[in-house]
């Protein structure tokens, strides 16, 4: 039956083997051949899914360090799965900082006489993660931010989630001092949900996946492009 998935997302494909990824994900993910991985969409929105239409737009841009679809299956404007290139890695980069961490507690050595010092490898992250907003900000444009519409998203957001059981008044009070900000700076497209588990050590480099955005959010929220271009003075 997964083969049978994957022939509807390549019908031109000959794949042999698949297994899938374990762990709690909101997505399914299949491991086609041990050469591609598979993900169906965790929620099927009315346009694209912005893991999708993030990864297309950072390799247009010429950012390497995505795994840029290979195949989309759509239907209408909805993206019902994709499949990409299986990327090699020593590991997450979750995983890499907590092993870190536990030798040195074992060891009770400074960070730096342990084999698995993660310090390296976290300045060369977040090195990459700058790149990775500035190819964003090529991508998709930096704008002027609008406090206002920040205000409205996190307040909207909040209320979602605790679903009127929690008293926000207070906290909606903080999130409204974006209104009267003087100067929020520029605003670009983000990964909307990058923690260590959504990075990867490659070889010397890192890369970043998942760029579908914060699962509890509205898919047009997360898709939402800052409302006011800035010109350039002539």
């Amino acid at each position: 039956m997964a083969l049978e998935f994957c022939r509807v997302v390549d019908p031109e494909g000959t794949y042999a083997s698949v297994r899938a990824i374990g762990g709690v994900h909101t997505n399914t993910s299949l491991v086609i051949d041990e050469t591609w991985v598979l993900r169906s969409s965790g929620g099927v929105a009315d346009g694209p899914n912005p893991d999708v239409e993030v990864t297309e737009a950072l390799g247009g841009v010429g950012y390497g360090n995505v795994s840029v679809p290979v195949h989309v299956w759509r239907k209408g404007r909805a993206d019902l799965a994709v499949m990409r290139r299986m990327e090699r890695s020593r590991g997450e980069g979750r995983e890499l900082a907590l092993d870190s961490l536990r030798e040195v507690f074992n060891l009770r050595r400074p960070p730096r006489d342990c084999r698995l010092d993660f310090s390296d490898d976290a300045e060369d992250l977040g090195a990459e993660v700058a790149r990775l907003h500035v190819a964003l900000a090529d991508a998709f444009g930096a704008h002027a931010a609008q406090g206002a519409t920040w205000a409205d998203d996190m307040v909207a957001q909040l209320r979602r989630i605790t679903d009127g059981h929690l008293d926000t008044e207070r906290i909606e009070a903080v999130y409204q001092r974006l209104r009267s900000a003087d100067d929020l700076g520029m605003a670009i497209r983000v990964h909307g949900d990058l923690r260590l588990d959504k990075t990867l050590r490659v070889r010397r480099s890192w890369m970043l996946f998942d760029f579908e955005g914060e699962p509890a959010r509205l898919v047009a929220e997360r898709r939402r492009p800052p409302r006011r271009c800035v010109t350039s003075p002539a």
